[in-house]
């Protein structure tokens, strides 16, 4: 693991870069829809992570079935639309308008997340143009956790006696979860004279102003 070379060099070779804390969030729904009544009309909401799971940048469905309360026929046509919102990241989205899928009879909306975690989103049919009540509703849906993505490759520097060295581990490494806080850590038994370590940003110094510091070190992340 260490060999002393003279003329105070230092040969950091990185093994490999791993991160240390990832989730992942399964499925856990108590029902799989939603659903509230009017007078005259019915509501049931639901989403692709009722029975899938779902990552950031993966395109999520969800669905709005509007219904006549006593015939249980599609409720569209005229002045019939359907609104869905999203709250991902503590704020609502603007309503966005739902398409109408003659062949399902659904109200259907699709998009992509890049936020982990349990969100929720409300959907409002209205329906007022045909004396139908207007309805509203909400659900959750999950965007399950993303392994961060790591250039393994080794890696070698060069860094001198009594000369601050620095490597940025973080850029070997890609994170689609914005709201995910990595955590870098370096083994135990890799650690050795001069080697600071910041766990937060990946920045990785090597300061050596002793000659018994010098040599060649394999530390592991």
């Amino acid at each position: 693991m260490k060999g002393i070379v003279r003329n105070g060099l230092i040969f950091v070779s990185i093994a490999f870069l791993i991160f240390s804390v990832f989730f992942i969030q399964e499925i856990n729904k108590a029902s799989a829809l939603t659903t509230v009544e009017g007078t005259e009309s019915r509501l049931t909401i639901w989403d692709d992570t009722d029975s899938l799971i779902k990552k950031s940048g993966e395109s999520v469905y969800f669905y709005a079935n509007f219904t006549n309360l006593t015939s249980s026929e599609s409720i569209n046509g005229s002045g019939v639309y359907c609104e869905i919102k999203f709250n991902y990241n503590g704020t609502w989205t603007s309503d966005a308008n739902m398409t109408y899928n003659e062949t399902t009879e659904l109200f259907e909306y699709n998009t992509v997340f890049y936020y982990k975690g349990n969100h929720t989103f409300n959907i409002t049919c209205f329906g007022s143009s045909q004396s139908y009540d207007d309805l509203e509703s909400q659900d959750i849906f999950i965007i399950s956790n993303t392994e961060p993505s790591i250039d393994n490759s080794i890696k070698t520097i060069n860094c001198y006696e009594d000369t601050l060295c620095s490597y940025n581990l973080s850029q070997y490494v890609t994170e689609v979860d914005l709201n995910d806080n990595l955590i870098y850590d370096v083994t135990s038994e890799t650690i050795f004279d001069g080697l600071y370590f910041n766990k937060t940003t990946g920045m990785y110094y090597v300061n050596c102003t002793i000659d018994n510091c010098t040599g060649y070190y394999k530390p592991t992340f």
